[in-house]
């Protein structure tokens, strides 16, 4: 199964700013925005996510979202 790692970065980035977790929102976002090899970039990403994470906020579905998105990227990077 082929996963869209930057689609579902953004689809979770929107998420936060709907519940007004912007720094984590643009944080991602930036990931995104200002790595330079894929690599990079999903690590980035990877280490906002558990940021976010760690900080126990948002919503139960924003949180498995972020946690889903978190568990496949931290496979990828192995």
């Amino acid at each position: 199964m082929q996963v869209d790692y930057y689609f579902e970065a953004k689809k979770l980035a929107d998420f936060l700013k709907n519940e007004n977790i912007n720094d984590s929102a643009v944080n991602i976002q930036s990931s995104l925005e200002e790595g330079v090899t894929s690599t990079e970039i999903l690590m980035m990403i990877r280490w906002h996510i558990g940021n976010y994470l760690s900080s126990k906020r948002g919503s139960d579905e924003v949180n498995i979202l972020a946690n889903d998105l978190y568990q496949k990227l931290d496979k990828v990077l192995g």
